[in-house]
């Protein structure tokens, strides 16, 4: 019988294929699009949110006591305020807005391509329903879901202002925050399918709101501008 070389099997090997703190495997972002790379940090490509995750996780209780501490420091707020004069810190005001707006726009400009690209090279029924820890919740985008999720916290800050100045508290403005945050929370443990999609648009109208609000009123922003 004739012998011949064994035959040799090429099996391609994915560069851009990672595995998350989970044994998930996933895609990054960043290496998929070579030209995009250069603008990324290795420590967004390389970034595993589930430690922070697992927190989260284990700890539902969180953003419940976050809420009602919100919600004391309200009335306890416009109590202490009644009678007093209001504070002018339109300064620091200004500079939170300005601070929020980069923020949003670098986590739009994050989150954005890769909802492009999900709804670009998946199924309605993957961008709706398969494992978000696949489609975008590990590595860079990972990193700036997680980001976001974390934002709604510090965000409650914007009441600080409104009632150390002694504006109107309409009622849309700390419901909206209430529920934003627990939302967010819930989704993000909960490992929503189409979480990214709420992402960005929030990223996308904080972006804009947020710089409005920086130069709009404040003599900040005529020094700027």
């Amino acid at each position: 019988k004739r012998l011949t070389f064994p035959s040799i099997i090429m099996v391609a090997v994915d560069e851009c294929l990672a595995i998350n703190g989970e044994g998930i495997e996933y895609r990054e972002f960043s290496c998929m699009y070579p030209q995009l790379e250069p603008f990324y940090f290795d420590f967004e490509k390389k970034y595993d949110p589930f430690p922070v995750h697992h927190f989260m996780r284990n700890h539902p209780m969180i953003p419940i006591v976050a809420v009602i501490l919100y919600g004391v420091f309200i009335i306890l707020g416009k109590q202490y305020f009644y009678n007093r004069p209001a504070w002018n810190w339109r300064s620091a005001m200004a500079l939170w807005n300005l601070s929020l707006s980069i923020f949003s726009w670098v986590g739009m400009a994050r989150t954005l391509p890769q909802l492009v690209h999900n709804l670009t090279s998946l199924s309605v029924r993957d961008n709706l329903c398969e494992d978000p820890r696949i489609t975008y919740g590990s590595g860079s985008s990972g990193l700036w879901v997680q980001l976001f999720i974390l934002s709604k916290f510090p965000e409650l800050v914007d009441t600080f202002f409104i009632v150390i100045h002694k504006k109107p508290l309409i009622f849309l403005h700390w419901y909206h925050h209430i529920t934003v945050l627990l939302y967010c929370w819930h989704s993000y443990v909960t490992t929503s399918p189409p979480g990214i999609f709420f992402v960005v648009m929030n990223y996308s109208v904080h972006a804009t709101m947020y710089g409005y609000y920086f130069f709009n009123g404040h003599e900040v922003a005529s020094q700027v501008v």
